[in-house]
């Protein structure tokens, strides 16, 4: 429920800044498209780490805009996605 995903947001801001600030690793590679993680990845970079994100761009898939504008890049997975997933036609 919403209670595991809040906590799942918490672990993962947690994690990202910590291994962060410990230096832990130079760039991060970010898979959502929630505009709550914003102050997370400003806060990653003002640390020296790039962040990458990694979403699907296809509309009312939830890409936030300012979420991709602020990260370092950008890869768009629906190509991946679609690749690999079955057409109706080879049933």
């Amino acid at each position: 429920g919403k209670e595991k995903a809040k906590g799942v947001d918490i672990a993962l801001t947690k994690d990202m800044l910590s291994h962060a600030f410990l230096n832990n690793y130079e760039a991060a590679v970010l898979i959502t498209g929630d505009a709550d993680y914003i102050p997370l990845v400003t806060e990653v970079q003002r640390l020296g780490k790039l962040v990458y994100l990694a979403f699907f761009q296809s509309p009312g898939a939830g890409l936030s805009a300012d979420l991709r504008l602020v990260c370092d890049g950008f890869l768009p997975l629906d190509h991946y996605l679609f690749q690999s997933w079955p057409s109706p036609s080879s049933k």
